[in-house]
């Protein structure tokens, strides 16, 4: 992906989802898929589809997509990830440079998620993205930089310690198990404290 840092991990899956799959399009080249409109014969092997910068404000017509991996739908209008429910084996999703103000949606389907960037979004509420995100067993990689929740306190010590452990990278920042060891600690010695008053 042009002008995106890549990390080892983050190329490793964006790489894998890529030759893994058995089919992949983006929203104007494929004949099999895409004839006339955008989804109007989807393509019952699509494991990868590109629809960046089609002006999307909303998501609809995927339910045919039943193997979809991997999911571009970055730099468009979307304020919110719905429409996705019956794509439960997206591993990958690429949702920067909208509008996404939540994460209540389609979001909650995907429990083999290992790729999910929503930055340069308008995320707020750092509780609510811990409670959805902590969900997601299989979650590698997390970019939500350039989201207001980034600006609250104690943002990447919290996601760190909330996240699970296969949780590898962090707004671009590989999570070291001595970052994991320090929050640990530092959240100890903080419950300590408060337990003292």
């Amino acid at each position: 992906m042009l002008g995106r840092p890549q990390s080892p991990v983050y190329s490793q899956l964006h790489a894998g989802a890529v030759t893994a799959g058995r089919h992949s399009h983006t929203a104007r080249r494929c004949p099999r898929c895409f004839p006339r409109s955008l989804l109007a014969r989807p393509c019952a092997e699509c494991t990868e589809l590109v629809l960046s910068h089609e002006g999307l404000q909303e998501l609809s017509g995927f339910d045919a997509f039943r193997d979809l991996e991997s999911l571009f739908v970055n730099d468009n209008k979307l304020t919110s990830l719905h429409g996705l429910d019956k794509n439960a084996r997206i591993k990958s999703l690429y949702a920067h440079n909208n509008q996404i103000c939540t994460l209540r949606g389609s979001l909650s389907h995907f429990r083999f998620l290992r790729l999910l960037d929503l930055s340069n979004n308008s995320l707020r509420g750092l509780d609510k993205v811990v409670k959805t995100l902590a969900s997601f067993q299989h979650l590698e990689v997390l970019n939500l930089r350039d989201n207001p929740v980034c600006e609250e306190s104690d943002y990447r010590m919290t996601l760190v310690c909330a996240l699970p452990a296969c949780l590898q990278v962090l707004d671009q920042h590989v999570v070291t198990a001595q970052e994991r060891f320090q929050v640990r600690r530092l959240l100890a010695e903080s419950s300590r404290a408060r337990s003292r008053f």
